[in-house]
């Protein structure tokens, strides 16, 4: 129990093992945290959703995801693998940039619902690939990789560009484009 709180300051936190939240309160502010193992680590919370400003996966090895996560501003995979155990919700106000690991999404959903423009995919080559895949709120979503959703694809608000590059949409489940879809030349 209690408030962990990174201060107002803005600390950066390297985390060299795993996160686990057992019924206190992390205040984030505006603050990054990175997992930096090459060994096995996991960020779970007993209750709730976990929240924290910035979240980057680092080096080898994977990083589980055993519970709900709300991120401020941006998650990005470095290196290694960020998996998730199940069926985790991670809503995310920020970009998903995947720079040169892998996303293993289980049953996972992503929801995009920041208000400010923002990058979904990798910027490496390859495809980023989702379970499902929700864009929630009025800003634009530019794509910078190719991606797939083995589940479903909502696109309920705002703009979705696949960008100058085209990139393609590939959706096993059902996709909804209920807003702005700017599809260029790429395919879905």
């Amino acid at each position: 129990s209690g408030t962990f709180d990174v201060t107002a300051s803005n600390r950066q936190m390297n985390i060299a093992g795993s996160w686990s939240n057992t019924g206190g309160t992390f205040n984030p502010r505006s603050g990054l945290v990175q997992f930096f193992n090459s060994a096995a680590q996991s960020v779970s919370r007993t209750v709730g959703t976990e929240s924290f400003y910035d979240i980057t996966k680092m080096n080898p090895g994977t990083l589980t995801v055993t519970c709900n996560l709300s991120v401020s501003r941006n998650l990005r995979i470095n290196s290694g693998t960020l998996a998730c155990s199940g069926g985790q919700f991670i809503f995310l106000n920020g970009s998903w940039i995947n720079a040169g690991g892998t996303f293993t999404p289980a049953t996972s959903t992503v929801f995009m619902q920041g208000s400010t423009a923002v990058n979904i995919g990798k910027t490496t080559v390859g495809t980023e690939t989702f379970n499902n895949l929700t864009k929630a709120t009025a800003n634009t979503a530019t794509l910078t990789s190719n991606i797939s959703c083995s589940g479903n694809l909502i696109h309920a608000s705002g703009t979705l560009d696949v960008s100058a590059s085209s990139f393609s949409i590939s959706v096993a489940g059902n996709l909804t484009l209920n807003s702005a879809f700017t599809e260029r030349n790429g395919t879905v």
